[in-house]
């Protein structure tokens, strides 16, 4: 049987530089049934993580409506993981602050979880973060007679070495960086949610 070692790191990166953030471009595809109908939506977007922090912003984005939505997750944990040889793997525990599920939700799903690889956060700094992570979720609501619903999604998010190192190299916070993206949704007309 392999050993599994499990650690919880609450900061990624020791906070010595003014900014250290990663910008991922995320998407998805979120399949719903209810009443007798079925919806497939797709959603793109980006999402800014914080190292020192582990804080995240993501702007998720629907083109088709266009409408954003801003989630904020506070102090996830970020969990490393050792596979086999020097394999290592991050999961991030994600608690939307605006996104809390209501008494009825139930939530079948997993942390974003992906591959450690060498990123390069800026143009002399380097970490040790997935490339690319992985979310499969899944929600039922049940309330009777016809107010059942179910929805799945399988959400991909992608290190972004441009955005990233431009990022830091304006030394912009999550927060700096979600409002220039929201900023610029709403001068092409999108709405929050």
């Amino acid at each position: 049987m392999k050993k599994i070692s499990l650690s919880l790191l609450f900061a990624a990166v020791v906070a010595s530089s003014p900014a250290q953030i990663a910008v991922y471009n995320y998407s998805t595809r979120i399949k719903s049934i209810n009443s007798g109908s079925e919806l497939s939506v797709p959603e793109s977007g980006k999402m800014f993580y914080d190292f020192a922090t582990t804080n995240s912003i993501s702007v998720v984005v629907n083109n088709g409506t266009k409408r954003f939505q801003t989630i904020h997750s506070i102090n996830q944990a970020a969990a490393t993981i050792m596979g086999e040889g020097r394999d290592s793997f991050t999961a991030l525990v994600v608690v939307p602050t605006n996104a809390v599920p209501s008494g009825s939700m139930i939530f079948l799903g997993s942390p974003i979880f992906g591959k450690n690889a060498a990123l390069k956060i800026s143009s002399t700094q380097t970490v040790t973060f997935p490339k690319v992570f992985n979310q499969h979720q899944e929600t039922i609501s049940y309330g009777p007679p016809s107010d059942s619903w179910y929805s799945k999604s399988d959400s991909v998010y992608t290190f972004s070495p441009s955005a990233t190192q431009t990022a830091n190299a304006k030394a912009q916070s999550i927060d700096d960086a979600a409002q220039a993206m929201t900023d610029g949704l709403a001068a092409k007309g999108y709405s929050a949610l």
